[in-house]
């Protein structure tokens, strides 16, 4: 992993600690305006997410395993634009950014 995606995932990382209410692509997306200082200059729509998120974070996407997982242990199949864990669950987010930072070269 290249310095500036490292920067990246820990500026998404810091997000999500922040914030209990974003979904994890959409801190990525932030993590990457605010690296790239892109924020005021560049507005990424909500149905541009997932294509970013393929093509720049694919060690990320890769991950998703088609289901939506609840605190209670239980899951649902759900597309990858919707959430993949309980909404505001932050553990799950947490540790799969800390996974990619320590396990991708």
């Amino acid at each position: 992993m290249d310095d500036i995606k490292k920067a990246i995932y820990l500026e998404a990382l810091r997000i999500t600690k922040r914030d209990n209410d974003n979904f994890i692509c959409i801190n990525l997306v932030l993590a990457l305006q605010n690296i790239l200082n892109l924020n005021d200059t560049y507005v990424i729509e909500s149905n541009q997410v997932k294509k970013i998120i393929k093509e720049f974070f694919p060690e990320f996407y890769i991950l998703f395993d088609n289901k939506c997982w609840y605190k209670n242990g239980k899951s649902e199949k759900y597309d990858a634009r919707n959430w993949w864990w309980e909404p505001e669950w932050n553990e799950p987010r947490i540790r799969i950014l800390n996974y990619i930072l320590n396990h991708t070269q």
